[in-house]
Parts: C-alpha cells; sequence; structure tokens
C-alpha cells in the first residue's frame, strides 16, 4: 500500500514504515532517508490508507526540513516568545495543510471517515499524557495514604 500511495504521489525517494507501541499518532521522521512510524494498532484499509497519504504530504512538502528550521530559530533566539509562538504556529499550519491535501480528491464519507480519525488519534493521545502526567506526578496511588517524613 505504501508503495502504491508513493506511485500515485510521485514519490522516488526510499521510505521504511515502521510501527512503535509507545506512540499514539503516526509521524514522518527523518530529513534525508525518510520514516514514517505508526501506533501499533489494527489499521482498517481506509483508514490506513488517510494516514500513510496525510504522512506522505509532510515528507513531499519538506515539512521535516521546515521544523528543523524552525528549531534552529528557537535555539538561536530562545529568549524571544515570539519564536516560540511562531513555532507553534509553522506546526499547526503543516498539519492543516497536509489535513487540506488529504481530503481534496475525498468523497464526503471518506472526508467523514478522516475527521473522525484524526478526532481518536487525538483523544488518544491526550489520554496518554494524561496516564503519563498520573503516572510521574504519583495520583497513580493515590488511593493509599501516604507516611508523613
Amino acid at each position: 500500500l505504501l508503495r502504491q500511495l508513493q506511485s500515485q504521489m510521485k514519490l522516488k525517494r526510499h521510505i521504511r514504515l515502521m510501527t512503535c507501541r509507545g506512540i499514539a499518532t503516526p509521524c514522518a521522521l527523518g530529513l534525508i532517508h525518510p520514516t514514517l512510524i505508526l501506533p501499533e494498532q489494527d489499521w482498517e484499509g481506509e483508514e490506513l490508507t488517510l494516514v500513510l497519504t496525510h504522512e506522505l504530504i509532510h515528507i513531499r512538502r519538506y515539512d521535516s526540513w521546515i521544523r528543523l528550521l524552525s528549531v534552529i530559530a528557537r535555539v538561536i533566539y530562545w529568549f524571544n516568545p515570539i519564536v516560540y509562538l511562531l513555532e507553534i504556529q509553522m506546526n499547526q499550519y503543516c498539519e492543516q495543510a497536509c489535513d487540506e491535501t488529504v481530503i481534496q480528491n475525498c468523497t464526503p464519507e471518506q472526508r467523514h471517515r478522516y475527521g473522525s480519525l484524526l478526532l481518536a488519534l487525538a483523544a488518544d493521545s491526550v489520554h496518554r499524557l494524561y496516564v503519563e502526567a498520573e503516572t510521574a506526578s504519583g495520583a497513580a496511588g493515590a488511593g493509599h495514604e501516604s507516611e508523613a517524613f
């Protein structure tokens, strides 16, 4: 499926595909040797196609390079809060541009499914952050009384 989508998008670069248990959302990494990393889960055919298309668009648009430049700007101008805001805006723009490109040629049903998929991935990501924060703060064992020092 990945190679078929690459061919449709005219991406000639070799792109690796990996799965990982520890992530909540798919991502594209790598400047020279791009790699797509998907959360380890059972993907339905159409969902997988939409997710891979989104990530391949990041690669086609060279978004990793844009993010690298924004990190370099943040490192150089670490004292300027506007640089942090611009980096957030740039990341949001990259995601929105990819989403818009994905849904351009989709039917209304596919758009609905894609929107639902994005919401499900976002909810899972927030849930994982909440669990990690709870675990890190020790709140997971909040039902137990702790001894005073």
